[in-house]
């Protein structure tokens, strides 16, 4: 079996206010944990990255997906040459 790894990293602007990334965070590991997919996915998270720490995260993973969004008809990745890919959840 293939999985894929998730890469998420997350910062909040300087001076502005709170987004509770890590809630969102939270949100998007939970909703992929009760999936029957779930196996084929590794989450990876960082909270306040630098922009340091993004590049050493993007050369370390090496993601293939630009974008995701976690919707109620699946996960749809995006990536540089390929059209989207819509994994189904299913429970």
């Amino acid at each position: 079996m293939i999985t894929y790894t998730i890469l998420i990293l997350t910062a909040n602007p300087i001076g502005e206010q709170s987004l509770d990334l890590d809630k969102e965070v939270a949100c998007i590991i939970e909703r992929l944990q009760a999936e029957k997919v779930r196996e084929q996915f590794v989450v990876v998270s960082a909270l306040a990255v630098t922009p340091s720490e993004v590049r050493t995260a993007l050369l370390t993973h090496q993601p293939i997906f630009l974008d995701m969004v976690l919707g109620n008809e699946g996960l749809c990745c995006k990536t540089l040459k390929v059209k989207p890919n819509l994994f189904p959840l299913q429970r």
